[in-house]
């Protein structure tokens, strides 16, 4: 299966869910920014399937997580940096 298009508004709470991309050890995560700093291209790789993910808005390539899916995907995931939440939450 081939997805085309853009992801926008990405972030707490949610997740993507790979489920093409089996989760282990070899399972690499990577983010380039783009040049204009309002995109980026998520890439997602278990060394045989591969996802190149667009995301509109900013992010930090060191906040994305990695994790199974239960299911033996892959579920990606960008938490805030740490103390961010709190700028939206005071009781955080």
């Amino acid at each position: 299966m081939n997805f085309h298009g853009t992801i926008s508004g990405f972030g707490v709470p949610g997740g993507i869910d790979l489920r093409d991309i089996a989760f282990g050890s070899g399972t690499t995560l990577g983010f380039v920014e783009a040049g204009d700093n309002l995109s980026g291209t998520l890439t997602v790789s278990d060394g045989t399937n591969t996802a190149a993910i667009t995301l509109l808005g900013q992010y930090v390539a060191g906040n994305f997580t990695k994790q199974s899916d239960g299911n033996g995907g892959t579920l990606i995931t960008d938490p805030p940096a740490v103390g961010q939440y709190s700028l939206y939450n005071p009781h955080a």
